[in-house]
């Protein structure tokens, strides 16, 4: 929506309608910012998302790595429960976040589905 408004237009109304302007532009264009902000990483969301794949041991105590079955592998931590389920197909439900500017999937809950990981 464009308002012209001739420049001695100096009426009350002339100026809520430029104020009002002014804020949606600033209001959609905070929104857009935080839109594109979010994309390419994961660790913005906290809902819960299930991922699939072989597990196993990662490089340091309490660490695991998910090999999904495109061979990417995804560094998990959170449960104790996890090394009972090494070189198992699990299914694992958690949300992602940042440590120390990598992302990690934490586990909230694991799915065994094989004991082993073809697939």
């Amino acid at each position: 929506m464009v308002f012209m408004l001739r420049k001695e237009d100096n009426t009350p109304m002339s100026k809520l309608i430029r104020g009002m302007s002014v804020l949606t532009i600033l209001l959609l264009g905070g929104l857009m910012t935080g839109l594109f902000a979010q994309e390419g990483s994961h660790s913005g969301h906290q809902e819960e998302v299930s991922i699939v794949g072989c597990l196993d041991e990662g490089g340091d105590e309490g660490y695991f790595v998910l090999t999904d079955e495109d061979g990417e592998e995804i560094d998990v931590t959170g449960s104790a429960e996890l090394g009972k389920h090494l070189g198992h197909k699990v299914r694992l439900t958690g949300t992602w976040v940042e440590e120390d500017e990598y992302e990690i999937f934490k586990v909230a809950k694991i799915e065994h589905i094989s004991a082993d990981c073809d697939y």
